[in-house]
C-alpha cells in the first residue's frame, strides 16, 4: 500500500477548495437564463481588458441584474410546481438540497446529564455511546453435529470479480480512514485489479487484515427527537475501499456456496441467522476489539 500512496502524492493533482459558498443556478437553467448567463460571462470578459469603460459597466450591470431577476422567477416556478405535485418525496429533496449545514450536532447530554458543547466532548461522547450498544463479536463459530454439507475451504480471488466490485462502488462517497476515494479505484481499476488479487490472497491465507480494517470514521445521523440526546442518533461508518471490496468477495463467494448445496433448504432458521452473523462479522479475521474513530466538523 506504501507504493499506491507514492504513485498518489506523484501523480494525483490536489486543489484546494473554497468554503466560500457561491450561488449557483444550474438546476435553474432554460431557454431564457442560458443565453443571459453567455451574454453575462461574455461581459464580464469584456469588462475585464477594459475596467474603466463606464458604458460596458452599465450594460454588464443590466445583464446580471436581469440574470438574477430570471433565476428567482424560475425558483419562484418550480417551488410552486412542487407545492402543486402533492409529492412528499420531491418536497424533502428539494429542501435537503438548500440545507448549507446538515450536522445540526452543537450540543448533547451526556449520561450524566452535563450538556457538551467542544467538538471534542461531543465526538468522546457519541463513541461512548456507540461503543456501549454495539455488539461485540466472542469470536467463534456455532457448531452443528448433525449437519453435514460441503465445506467452503477457500475463496478464490481474480482479477474480474475485483473489477465486478469495484464497479459497484460509489463514486461520490467520501474515503475511509486510509485516505483512498472509491473514485480513485474506479479510474484505476484495471491497473490495480491484480495487486489487490495478490494482496487478498495473502492476507487470506494467513488469515489477517491491515489494522486501518478494523478503523471506521462515523458520522452521527439524527433520526428521531431531540437533536441533543445521544440515543436519538444512529452511526452511519465509512470504511476502507479495500475492506469492502475484499468483504463483497468473500460474501459473494460464501452465499453462492450456500445456494449452489442448497443449504438453505436443509437449514433451519437458528442457522440460517447464524450465517448471517458469521457475515456480518468477516471484518473480525484477527482478534482484537473494533475502533471507532467519531469526527464530527465544526460549523
Amino acid at each position: 500500500m506504501s507504493i499506491l500512496y507514492a504513485a498518489i502524492d506523484m501523480y494525483v493533482p490536489c486543489y484546494s477548495q473554497s468554503n466560500v459558498d457561491r450561488p449557483r443556478c444550474h438546476g435553474y437553467r432554460n431557454r431564457e437564463i442560458s443565453p443571459c448567463t453567455a451574454s453575462k460571462r461574455r461581459l464580464w470578459r469584456k469588462l475585464k481588458r477594459n475596467p474603466h469603460n463606464t458604458r460596458i459597466r452599465a450594460t454588464y450591470r443590466e445583464c446580471a441584474h436581469k440574470l438574477r431577476q430570471l433565476v428567482q422567477d424560475r425558483e419562484i416556478c418550480l417551488e410552486e410546481r412542487i407545492v402543486e405535485a402533492n409529492n412528499l418525496g420531491a418536497f424533502y429533496r428539494f429542501i435537503n438540497k438548500r440545507l448549507r449545514n446538515k450536522t445540526g450536532i452543537t450540543a448533547v447530554v451526556d449520561p450524566n446529564g452535563v450538556t457538551l458543547s467542544h467538538y471534542q466532548g461531543i465526538a468522546d461522547a457519541f463513541n461512548t455511546y456507540f461503543a456501549s450498544v454495539g455488539v461485540q463479536s466472542n469470536n467463534s463459530c456455532p457448531q452443528f453435529s448433525s449437519f453435514t454439507a460441503h465445506k467452503l475451504d477457500t475463496v478464490e480471488f481474480c482479477e474480474q470479480d475485483i473489477i465486478a466490485a469495484i464497479n459497484r462502488l460509489k463514486s461520490n462517497l467520501s474515503s475511509g480512514p486510509d485516505g483512498l476515494p472509491p473514485l480513485l479505484f474506479k479510474r484505476i481499476k484495471y491497473a490495480i485489479a491484480n495487486p489487490l488479487t495478490l494482496l487478498f490472497k495473502q492476507m487470506l491465507s494467513v488469515a489477517s487484515v491491515p489494522e486501518v480494517w478494523k478503523t471506521a470514521i462515523i458520522t452521527p445521523v439524527h433520526k428521531k427527537g431531540p437533536t441533543n440526546v445521544l440515543s436519538n442518533y444512529r452511526p452511519i461508518s465509512i470504511t476502507c475501499v479495500p475492506c469492502k471490496l475484499f468483504e463483497r468477495i468473500v460474501v459473494n463467494a460464501i452465499y453462492k456456496h450456500i445456494v449452489d448445496n442448497d443449504i438453505f433448504v436443509t437449514i433451519n432458521m437458528v442457522l440460517f441467522a447464524a450465517v448471517l452473523r458469521v457475515l456480518t462479522y468477516l471484518k473480525h479475521l484477527t482478534t482484537g476489539p473494533t475502533m471507532y474513530k467519531i469526527t464530527v466538523l465544526p460549523r
